[in-house]
């Protein structure tokens, strides 16, 4: 079956941002996810990264960023496990303002939130990054001063994984959610070999949006 790739997305985006506050539960955590925050709950991608952080392997691991955390699902989920030094970052105000309700309604200890595009305000290392990316292939993002710029998402990770050594201990590495569409694949295999990580896939499923995969990434 062939797929309209740009309106697919469209139809997408549409259906996983909320129009109005609601109220999900999703891996032990009751959320409220506000108007214009990407919604978990209709997601199969976020509710997967979310089971596999509630078994993860946390050995070693003492500090994490979510990166993009949205409603703050994936922070509280490794805060409900145990570890406490969490921060949550995300371009959206709106989404940090969430994630901080969120975090009073779970009764989670003191996630420091981040406003910020990609690395750009992160100034601390970690053991361990999230990242859970939006699935349009163009997001639309809107600065401090309200001026309006276009990001590719395949720039997206390109961006991400160019600074993402930076910002990882020693023995640090990230997970991250990828999502293929068809023929269309945000994260090209040159790209991965061009920058040199371990990209090991960790958990996969396929639905109807596509196929998710998670990926452990290490420097080499």
């Amino acid at each position: 079956m062939n797929v309209d790739i740009k309106n697919h997305f469209f139809l997408l985006n549409q259906i996983r941002i909320n129009d109005y506050p609601s109220r999900e539960e999703i891996a032990g955590l009751n959320l409220t996810v506000d108007s214009g925050v990407w919604n978990p709950a209709r997601d199969p991608g976020s509710k997967m990264f979310a089971s596999l952080l509630a078994n993860y392997s946390y050995q070693k691991i003492e500090s994490v960023l979510d990166m993009g955390t949205g409603c703050g699902i994936l922070a509280l989920t490794i805060n409900k496990i145990g570890i406490f030094k969490i921060t949550a970052s995300d371009i959206s105000p709106k989404a940090l303002d969430n994630t901080s309700a969120n975090s009073v309604f779970n009764n989670a200890g003191h996630i420091k939130l981040i406003d910020s595009n990609l690395f750009e305000n992160i100034e601390e290392k970690y053991d361990l990054i999230v990242f859970n990316p939006p699935i349009i292939p163009s997001l639309v993002l809107k600065n401090h001063n309200g001026l309006i710029f276009k990001q590719k998402r395949v720039d997206l990770y390109k961006n991400f994984l160019k600074d993402l050594k930076k910002y990882l201990t020693p023995q640090g590495k990230a997970l991250i959610l990828v999502t293929k569409f068809e023929n269309f694949d945000p994260l090209p295999p040159k790209a991965v070999y061009k920058l040199r990580y371990r990209f090991k896939e960790i958990l996969k499923e396929e639905s109807t949006w596509g196929k998710s995969s998670i990926f452990e990434i290490s420097p080499k």
